[in-house]
């Protein structure tokens, strides 16, 4: 069974909130298809979102990947600004490639860990989501270590009338079919 690795360009700037106040990713321009284990080697989604592996042109596991940019969007959305930055790409890939960060003092040590182990070079060693549901700063928040009720049932959450309005501008909805 295949899966979309959607967030090869996860970011804040394609994170929505609804009413209910839940995210919701939008933007698959640059999602890929993948079967389980696979490893994918496409470079793509925005530079200093991209994680070391991707690139150095290197296969990598698209979960692992999106950790990585989930690692820098929350430095993003906690700092203000982004862990890796340079006007030069060729300095900009050296800094990400060897995770070479600085996150500023006024953060806690538990998010500075969070991040840290999100923002881990070595894939092997990153974060997984249930290393995230587990520390200290996600659990912070009662309701966050929970799955929504949608996930635990099996379904995936993918609202029809959002599938309906894909259809109309082009991308074919079923590319983003349940994870399971």
């Amino acid at each position: 069974m295949w899966h979309a690795a959607v967030a090869e360009d996860l970011k804040p700037e394609n994170l929505l909130l609804d009413e209910h106040k839940r995210i919701k990713i939008v933007d698959f321009g640059l999602s890929n298809r993948f079967d389980d284990n696979q490893l994918l080697k496409t470079a793509c989604g925005s530079h200093c979102y991209a994680p070391p592996e991707m690139l150095s042109r290197q296969s990598y596991v698209p979960q692992m990947c999106d950790l990585w940019s989930c690692g820098v969007t929350l430095f993003v959305m906690v700092c203000g600004s982004l862990p890796f930055e340079d006007t030069d790409g060729h300095t900009l890939s050296k800094k990400i490639v060897a995770g070479n960060y600085t996150p500023p003092a006024f953060i806690t040590d538990t998010v500075k860990d969070l991040i840290a182990g999100l923002l881990t070079v070595d894939p092997a060693k990153r974060f997984t989501i249930a290393d995230v549901r587990a520390h200290e700063s996600y659990r912070q928040i009662p309701e966050a270590s929970v799955r929504p009720r949608d996930l635990v049932s099996g379904q995936c959450g993918l609202e029809e009338d959002v599938l309906q309005e894909l259809k109309c501008h082009g991308p074919d909805p079923t590319r983003f079919q349940k994870l399971s």
